[in-house]
């Protein structure tokens, strides 16, 4: 019976002595990024293994090793996105240049009421003019704009189709305005020319300087 207990000691003295010598069992922490992609759509992670609980200080290194780490993946991205959104733009510009409806004054202008408008009265407010067929090279032409300040625009004369968007006007056309021309009444008396651009809405006198002279310019304009 000693015997065996002193066995049984002998081997719980060994146990003990070799367990000194097992290295404790550390924790392990592991800070993982969110997925990043390249622009082929593979899929990066950034991890990092601690040996310790992340401090904040930590979390701050992690954070601008992984940007580093990251920076010619999403750089990559962005000069991507880039070349492709110009291609896109261009795509678009190309196709409104090549589909948009442009619209091209008549070669004849039509009978009946018509907006009329000196941009300095109002572009919101418009007068009016009548235009009567005489034959087809000629129409009369009669109207004004005005508002409540005493300023007004004035037409009265003959139209004469040229050719698409050309429109020749003999007659009077007279324009006042208050701050202009110290606020006297600008008269036209002759021969002069309405032209219209493709996309416009108008013909526009094309001798729209003011009496007052300068750089000062009255735009008179006929809608179609």
């Amino acid at each position: 019976m000693c015997r065996i207990l002193l066995i049984s000691i002998s081997m719980l003295c060994h146990c003990f002595t070799q367990a000194q010598h097992v290295e404790p069992v550390k924790d392990s922490f592991i800070l993982s990024s969110l997925p990043t992609y390249d622009i082929n759509g593979n899929y990066y992670s950034y991890e990092k293994k601690y040996d310790h609980l992340p401090t904040q200080q930590d979390s701050i290194d992690f954070r601008d090793e992984k940007n580093e780490a990251f920076k010619p993946i999403i750089d990559s991205v962005e000069r991507e996105v880039s070349i492709q959104q110009k291609r896109i733009e261009e795509t678009n510009r190309e196709y409104y240049a090549n589909h948009k409806q442009k619209q091209y004054a008549p070669l004849y202008p039509r009978e009946g009421k018509h907006l009329f408008s000196l941009h300095w009265i109002s572009w919101k407010k418009f007068g009016s003019v009548n235009i009567k067929k005489i034959n087809t090279k000629k129409y009369s032409i009669k109207g004004l704009q005005k508002d409540d300040k005493g300023n007004y625009v004035t037409i009265d004369g003959f139209l004469i189709p040229l050719t698409k968007g050309k429109l020749c006007f003999i007659g009077e056309i007279v324009t006042r305005t208050s701050g202009n021309n110290n606020g006297v009444a600008c008269t036209k008396n002759g021969t002069y020319t309405f032209l219209s651009k493709p996309g416009s809405k108008y013909w526009r006198l094309q001798e729209m300087e003011n009496c007052e002279g300068g750089e000062l310019v009255d735009y008179v304009d006929i809608f179609f």
